[in-house]
């Protein structure tokens, strides 16, 4: 058998070897390249990656043989668009996503800086307020409001319906920063520096005047029917006098302090404070009245009355009132003796007055009245004995009277006989006289008020000496003023 041989040069085995290796390069890249969307201007860059040309404006579509294939590197995001089909996942966990439908779904909400919320879900309303943002639609997101229906309050010109409450006023404080003005008309005001302007006055119930007031120096609140007013102003030493249901009136006089009395024995008058004008009413003291004698033979004796002390009236106005003034109060005149003694004279009473008077520097006096003369002796013959005269007129005041006479006695027979009574004073009656009808002695009576005369005494057809009555004492009565 014969052999043939073949003489194969190297070189063409080098250059077949390189040939099938290129052949085989070829189909492995027509394999990845072409199988996923053939035609399109993409590489396979290696690890599963696909890498789009530079130069692609245009809507692209792309597609994946498997769902792995889901990630996207563009190097020119501004002008690159990508459409997905169906599901589209982001993120290593693949938990945010488009859906077929076009819906977005984050894993986490969107923050605040990237142009989101922040939050997972909005409140109960508050969609609906972002929607259509009313009023109405506010008030029904809020959960926590005070009010009820309204409008939403801005701070230039709000109107406000209803009733506005404020609460805990003891520890809020509202300011207005402007003019602040209340009622339907906006009449009534605060101003910018706290002064209140009322539309109409505050009412009485209310705590106000119910007037629109000024003020008058020197002038008098007082009210009328139905609000507070403001009177005139008087003149100094003028006093506001009411009017009854009439408006009160400035008069010219003085107001009453008060009243002091003074007795015998009281030689000062201390003007209560404030005094400016005195009236002083005074009497002298009264006569006392006339004593009686006795007898064994049936004979009779009986004295007369006493004089009453003289009267005085003045009224003093001071200047300067001092701080006492001397006085002199007359005592009553004494009882007369048994046996035919004389009644005892009434003293004087007396107010002395310095130059801070309106009078001058001078003094009042009243005169004390004249006690009964001695009485006749006992005897039977009808007789009549004279009382003791009144004081003689008093002297400086506004007013000066005398003294009025005490009154007779008499003898009837020498059983029978009445003494004088003792003469009435302006303040109060004389001493009663007594009286004999038979064998009997009565002695006089006292004086019954201040400045009166005492009564006589009577002894008839009996050996007994009786005295008479005292005087009454003089009295001086001061009214104070200011």
């Amino acid at each position: 058998m014969k052999h043939i041989k073949i003489s194969i040069d190297k070189r063409i085995l080098v250059l077949t070897a390189v040939l099938v290796i290129c052949i085989a390069f070829s189909i492995v890249y027509v394999a990845y390249g072409a199988t996923p969307n053939p035609g399109h201007p993409w590489t396979d860059i290696g690890n599963g990656t696909w890498q789009v040309a530079n130069t692609q404006t245009g809507l692209r579509t792309f597609t994946f043989p498997d769902a792995d294939a889901t990630v996207f590197t563009s190097a020119n995001a501004s002008t690159t668009q990508f459409s997905f089909f169906t599901k589209a996942y982001f993120g290593a966990t693949a938990t945010s996503t488009f859906d077929s439908t076009g819906a977005l779904t984050l894993a986490t909400p969107l923050a605040a800086g990237s142009g989101g919320t922040g939050v997972n879900s909005l409140g109960t309303g508050i969609a609906t307020f972002l929607q259509t943002p009313s009023s109405a639609n506010f008030s029904a997101a809020m959960t926590d409001e005070t009010g009820s229906a309204g409008s939403i309050v801005f701070s230039v010109g709000p109107t406000f319906t209803g009733t506005t409450k404020f609460a805990n006023a003891s520890s809020t404080i509202d300011s207005c920063f402007g003019p602040c003005y209340f009622g339907a008309t906006a009449t009534s005001s605060f101003s910018t520096a706290g002064a209140l302007t009322l539309a109409t006055p505050l009412a009485l119930t209310s705590g106000g005047t119910n007037a629109s007031l000024s003020a008058v120096n020197g002038g008098v609140v007082y009210s009328n029917a139905s609000a507070l007013a403001v009177s005139a102003a008087g003149s100094t030493g003028q006093y506001f006098q009411s009017a009854g249901a009439g408006t009160p009136v400035w008069v010219t006089g003085k107001i009453f302090l008060g009243r002091q009395v003074k007795v015998n024995g009281n030689t000062t008058y201390t003007p209560t404070a404030g005094t400016t004008a005195v009236l002083i009413q005074m009497c002298a003291g009264g006569g006392g009245g006339g004593g009686a004698t006795g007898a064994a033979t049936p004979t009779a004796s009986v004295g007369a009355g006493g004089g009453s002390g003289s009267y005085l009236e003045k009224y003093v106005t001071f200047s300067t009132t001092a701080a006492s003034y001397v006085i002199a109060v007359g005592a009553g005149g004494t009882a007369g003796a048994a046996a035919n003694g004389a009644g005892g004279n009434g003293g004087n009473t007396t107010f002395a007055c310095d130059a801070n008077c309106s009078s001058g520097a001078v003094t009042f006096t009243a005169n004390g009245g004249t006690g009964a003369p001695a009485a006749n002796t006992a005897g039977t013959s009808v007789l009549a004995s004279l009382g003791g005269a009144g004081g003689v007129v008093s002297t400086n005041g506004d007013v000066n009277e005398t003294g009025q006479p005490g009154q007779p006695a008499q003898r009837f027979t020498g059983s029978t006989g009445v003494s004088g009574n003792g003469a009435p004073s302006h303040f109060g009656g004389g001493g009663n006289s007594v009286n004999a009808t038979a064998a009997s002695a009565t002695a006089g009576n006292a004086a019954g008020g201040n400045c009166a005369g005492g009564s006589g005494a009577v002894s008839a057809g009996v050996a007994t000496a009786v005295t008479g009555g005292a005087g009454g004492a003089g009295i001086m009565v001061i009214w104070e003023f200011r």
